[in-house]
């Protein structure tokens, strides 16, 4: 099983990457999620590439890309929870391997805690992915 490794940019431009030990990993070293560029405007689309982009340019070994034939999705939502974004196991094989999720990112809390929009936005993106 590939390690998963959270890659968190904070809005002050510092990146930090932590491992954090998951039940669950990817069997592959590709992660497909359904294309969203029908779904959201080009802001949206321009800060869920630039996310998977960060995320794909970091040191873990599980490349995020988007297919149209994928299960596993994105939502951008104004949630009313208080986080900024959720990622969940929706199914696993073997126990042990993610084999469908869903990304919600709450663009709700990242208006009313950011001063830089989409920096933060892109950081929750990556961060979750």
């Amino acid at each position: 099983m590939i390690a998963v490794y959270l890659l968190v940019f904070l809005c002050f431009g510092i990146s930090v990457s932590a491992a954090i030990n998951l039940s669950w990993g990817s069997k592959s070293s590709y992660a497909r999620v359904r294309s969203y560029t029908n779904s959201y405007n080009d802001t949206w689309v321009n800060i869920l590439d630039n996310g998977r982009s960060s995320w794909n340019s970091s040191a873990d070994e599980v490349t995020f890309t988007t297919d149209n034939a994928s299960n596993n999705r994105i939502y951008v939502q104004s949630y009313s929870d208080e986080w900024y974004g959720v990622t969940r196991a929706l199914a696993l094989e073997s126990g042990k391997y993610l084999k469908k999720f869903e990304i919600e990112i709450n663009f709700r809390m990242i208006n009313i805690d950011t001063s830089n929009f989409k920096k933060f936005a892109r950081g929750t993106v990556a961060h979750e992915i």
